[in-house]
């Protein structure tokens, strides 16, 4: 719904802003900085600090190059934040030839909040001036400035930024400026060479100027870089000293003080049930993770702090903020030690290298304190089943507990190498074509494995995961239909899930290349959807393998009649990173295993190329089993054809049949 147009202001340019002059004519060096029918010529961004609050001013051009480019330029988009800023409009012009037409005036901006996040349970309350410029033409050059002015409040008027000059999609011309009183002191901290700052001083007045001019444009990140490499020039300004003022400026916001007295009921129970310490830390993490529904709530200060505890309590809906306030609350109310610690879910392992900030931080976990020993509880995540020792978080790198005595990062642990899933699949195959086939699938999730299974109960039912399952398993076997309900086991104090699903497959056997020939085909879905390529390009920086864990696959198939010997076995291993398989056929029975396991988060990119092969092996799992097609009857092959295992490296396996081949062929004819 559009909101009233005296949300934006329109006012002259500020006398303190420089409007110096930028290229307007294309140039060969330019070329990187035109993308969907326009050339970026100027981003420019003014910071003013020596007034009562902060202000930013931003001054942008484009030259319109064609009609698609007219269509995306015209429509001018700015987001703010009611809560603490204000917006102003300075100018929006074109600039045609010797013409120059304005067209910001009030009234033109629409005012909307659009809440663009509210499908994924997020509301930051931000927004949106929009306004569609009016006949734009190619060859046009559109310019636009704009201020806002105020800095969120819990910040304390402490300066914080982080400039990236987007290599991806650069601008020809890029400035940023910021005037502060000299005896302010705001750190500087670059990465990847970003262009060194000029520095001029006028009565006690710094002011400060970076500019980089024809950057050139770089190709998309490499597959699997990790998330929290830094790609691009860029530099950090804050004017906090230390990660013990980010800490001491936050911890406050958690403190709980009265604790309501239906909540304390809740906590109470915990306490009379369970007298161990660690009983009762995963108790009441159950507890908050299961009765309060996630909602992301960022209406003016929401964005860094929790509401109170009684709203949060009788909405049961919180956020992550929210979230860790309750378990804080309940937790110290037990006897428990325990704080909020800031978390940063995608450059958690940088954050010891960029300066102390609130605003690295985009997730917020609890620290518990017991025995001498750290342990990290999320209670955001879904219904987590294990002892305390067992539990653990996704996140990696770096936190900040928000306690009065922190005064520094602490690391997050390492994360051990758990088997997250185990798929058993035993066939049995009947004697003619048209015979069906049964499948006993039993497939076991541990740890992190089963929080995932158990959440997805949660959400759909054991009836949507019987459903998956037989999807999954219908996308090779299209016939597949389950033969009994899915049984299912779920051990929340070792946090193991077992499932056992029966199917019955009515026309398994499958034409082959040959006219003589019938094959089946199985498929592993676990491993092979697992991992995936990082490129043959030239990578900059190391492949990202993800949580530390274990996959395997064990299949077990029962023939009608006895079937050529075989025997395989191979390996790729890799720093932190192994894949194993065999194969082997004898008498009626064929097993093929396979398992892969993941130790370290990521790979150095010298091994590139061996990954690649991994990866390739792991999706080619196919195990092939050929069968002669005449008269009906399900019979091994003869030894000119062979039992073809296709199982990682094919070549591997016909190559090591066709000698086992030949040396059964050689003795059966020495015998006679």
């Amino acid at each position: 719904m559009a909101g009233k147009a005296e949300e934006v202001r329109h006012t002259p340019v500020p006398a303190w802003v420089d409007l110096a002059a930028y290229a307007v004519e294309p140039s060969p060096e330019q070329e990187s900085c035109v993308a969907n029918g326009v050339c970026r010529l100027l981003a420019d961004v003014q910071v003013n600090l020596t007034g009562s609050q902060p202000l930013w001013t931003f001054r942008s051009a484009q030259r319109i190059l064609t009609k698609e480019g007219a269509e995306r330029a015209s429509h001018i988009v700015i987001e703010f934040d009611p809560g603490y800023q204000t917006l102003e409009v300075h100018y929006v012009r074109i600039l045609r030839g010797d013409q120059r037409i304005e067209h910001a005036q009030p009234g033109c901006f629409q005012v909307f909040r659009r809440e663009r996040d509210i499908e994924r349970l997020m509301l930051n309350g931000r927004l949106t001036a929009s306004f569609l410029v009016p006949d734009v033409r190619a060859n046009d050059i559109l310019e636009f400035c704009c201020s806002l002015h105020g800095d969120k409040p819990i910040f304390r008027g402490k300066y914080l930024t982080w400039v990236a000059l987007d290599a991806f999609n650069p601008t020809f011309d890029h400035r940023h400026r910021l005037l502060k009183p000299r005896d302010r002191n705001i750190a500087s901290r670059d990465f990847n060479d970003p262009p060194r700052p000029e520095i001029s001083v006028h009565d006690d007045i710094e002011d400060i100027r970076r500019r980089l001019v024809g950057q050139k444009k770089r190709g998309p990140s490499a597959p699997l870089t990790p998330p929290w490499v830094f790609e691009v020039p860029a530099f950090q300004l804050s004017e906090f000293e230390s990660w013990g003022e980010v800490a001491g400026l936050m911890a406050g916001a958690y403190d709980s003080h009265g604790i309501p007295p239906e909540l304390a009921i809740e906590i109470d129970r915990i306490g009379q049930a369970f007298a161990e310490p660690e009983q009762r830390a995963v108790e009441w993490l159950r507890l908050v993770q299961g009765e309060l529904r996630y909602f992301f709530l960022s209406l003016g200060e929401g964005g860094l702090t929790p509401r109170d505890l009684e709203t949060i309590w009788s909405g049961r809906f919180g956020d992550c903020k929210d979230k860790a306030r309750l378990y804080v609350a309940g937790a110290r109310r037990l006897g428990l030690d325990a704080c909020a610690a800031l978390v940063s879910t995608t450059h958690g392992v940088a954050l010891d290298q960029v300066l102390p900030s609130p605003a690295v931080f985009d997730h917020c976990i609890v620290r518990l304190r017991l025995g001498g020993r750290s342990y990290w509880l999320d209670p955001t995540l879904s219904l987590q089943g294990g002892s305390l020792g067992q539990i653990e978080v996704p996140h990696l790198g770096w936190a900040l507990p928000l306690a009065p005595d922190v005064s520094r990062l602490e690391r997050l642990p390492e994360h051990a190498v758990h088997q997250i899933i185990h798929c058993h699949d035993d066939w049995r195959i009947g004697p003619t074509r048209q015979a069906p086939a049964t499948l006993r699938r039993s497939l076991e999730f541990s740890a992190w494995g089963a929080d995932q299974v158990r959440n997805m109960i949660a959400n759909e039912g054991e009836a949507g995961l019987a459903r998956s399952l037989l999807n999954q398993l219908q996308a090779n076997w299209p016939t597949a239909t389950e033969a009994m309900p899915i049984e299912i086991q779920d051990d929340r104090v070792q946090n193991r899930i077992l499932l056992d699903a029966r199917y019955a497959v009515s026309d398994c056997w499958r034409g082959s290349d040959k006219p003589d020939e019938i094959r089946l085909q199985f498929v592993e879905n676990h491993i092979s959807t697992d991992v995936s390529a990082a490129g043959r390009a030239a990578r900059e920086h190391d492949i990202f393998l993800g949580r530390p864990r274990r996959l395997s696959w064990l299949l077990q198939v029962e023939m009608p009649r006895d079937w050529p010997d075989a025997r395989s076995e191979e390996s790729h291993d890799l720093p932190g990173l192994r894949l194993a398989s065999r194969c082997s056929a004898e008498g009626r029975h064929i097993e093929s295993f396979m398992e892969l396991t993941v130790e370290s988060w990521t790979l150095p990119r010298s091994k590139a190329e061996e990954y690649d092969l991994l990866v390739r092996c792991a999706q080619q799992n196919i195990l092939f089993v050929h069968a002669s097609a005449k008269h009906d009857k399900i019979r091994p092959p003869g030894f000119q054809s062979n039992l073809n295992l296709k199982f990682s490296a094919p070549f591997v396996f016909v190559v090591l049949w066709l000698a086992i081949a030949v040396l059964r062929a050689l003795l059966t004819a020495g015998n006679h």
